[in-house]
């Protein structure tokens, strides 16, 4: 969509619709439950979009961040000229990738402790239905995560690598080449039962003999 603000249009894609009159009374209602003003959701009870613009920082986990707006509803056009295939792509690319973040605590997440896969945080494993490539996230700290491709040759696409030292990274690396299959076979068919009994954990000394 075309965005106006401050005199300038740019080219931004819809993230979420204004809210209708049965979410604004939702969300009126939960907080007059808990005897709250609703302040922190009065921002999707007004009458905007939430569109997103920009491109995906491969360097960064948290995107919405930095690429959401607040559009009013008189703000918003469709497009007055073609868009450019590569300018499309990168929109749908951060779309993509903001759904991703924002569900991956949603429904098809499958979640594993230290004590299950041997690593020293948290695991989240996705599936095709929410993540356009299959990977992994590796939760660093609260709410932050490393986002892993699961590869024969593992990589970093997103995550900031400030809490995690080169021989934690090289261990979580170690874990998905070891889990290659498994965790192929659930991105591609999710089946949690099956996934729990084929996992191996990451078990160092083991590891180091067999490379």
């Amino acid at each position: 969509m075309e965005v106006m603000f401050n005199n300038t249009v740019t080219l931004q894609i819809v993230y979420m619709l204004p809210p209708d009159p049965e979410r604004i009374a939702y969300i009126g209602q939960k907080c007059a439950e808990k005897g709250l003003t609703n302040i922190a959701s009065e921002d999707y009870m007004e009458d905007v979009y939430i569109t997103l613009e920009g491109g995906v920082n491969g360097h960064k986990y948290r995107q919405y961040n930095d690429s959401h707006k607040y559009s009013y509803v008189t703000d918003v056009l469709p497009p007055s000229l073609p868009i450019p295939n590569e300018l499309k792509k990168r929109l749908r690319h951060l779309l993509v990738t903001v759904y991703d973040e924002h569900e991956h605590f949603g429904f098809d997440s499958d979640f594993y402790s230290p004590k299950e896969t041997g690593l020293l945080k948290k695991v989240i494993i996705r599936t095709h239905f929410t993540t356009p490539e299959p990977l992994i996230y590796y939760m660093t700290e609260e709410n932050e995560a490393l986002a892993m491709t699961i590869d024969k040759e593992p990589q970093r696409i997103r995550g900031n690598m400030k809490n995690v030292s080169p021989e934690e990274f090289a261990s979580i690396r170690d874990w998905i080449k070891l889990n290659y299959n498994a965790l192929m076979s659930h991105w591609n068919e999710p089946d949690s039962v099956n996934l729990c009994c084929s996992l191996e954990p990451f078990e160092p000394n083991k590891q180091s003999q067999t490379t």
